[in-house]
């Protein structure tokens, strides 16, 4: 899987990130436009964060010594409103995905010690069968069971790695509050 690094790439980061294929995991078409939603919102407040940011910069050069004007300050203050809502709404998703995961993974255990208590129900007259002797060599279904059940812990530990990796990348972009300080102008007399 790949994690965006450069917050004037995610959006674009986003649309080509790969993930592993495994066995009863997430569906693919569920994930993949998850991440092209997320990816268009993420575009757009790029977009918008580019022409403020051009904005910004006509305007200063307009009037270079004059103070940013309120309606800038309270466009920034919107700007930072909606990506910090975005934000929320990603860690509540990748929080329902962990959930989501983690009932599959009770799931999938569930239905592998039902497959071995099955196992051992269909082995156990066998074994009344050879009182006498002793059986041991591991029955093939146990086996794998068990091999099922590891492979299973390792995919849903892998995938709840992969969603903390990307509510992590979320935290981490940049706020416009020291952009707003910058712009703010001097209080005095």
């Amino acid at each position: 899987m790949t994690t965006p690094t450069d917050t004037s790439r995610i959006s674009s980061e986003i649309r080509q990130a790969t993930f592993t294929v495994r066995r009863r995991g997430l569906d693919e078409q569920e994930v993949g436009d998850y991440l092209s939603q997320l990816a268009m919102a993420v575009q757009r407040l790029e977009e918008d964060n580019a022409r403020l940011r051009a904005d910004l910069r006509t305007k200063e050069e307009e009037k270079h010594s004059e103070p940013i004007s309120a309606q800038a300050v309270i466009m920034f203050a919107e700007a930072q409103k909606v990506a910090d809502s975005l934000i929320d709404e990603a860690v509540t998703h990748a929080r329902d995905l962990m959930m989501s995961a983690r009932a599959q993974q009770r799931d999938i255990v569930r239905d592998a010690h039902d497959a071995a208590t099955e196992a051992v129900r269909k082995v156990e007259p066998l074994a009344q069968t050879t009182e006498g002797t002793r059986y041991d060599h591991p029955i093939p279904e146990i086996e794998y069971v068990r091999t099922f059940a590891k492979v299973a812990q390792i995919q849903l530990r892998s995938v709840l790695d992969a969603l903390t990796e990307q509510v992590d990348a979320l935290g981490e972009m940049p706020k416009l509050e020291t952009t707003q300080k910058r712009l703010e102008p001097p209080v005095g007399p």
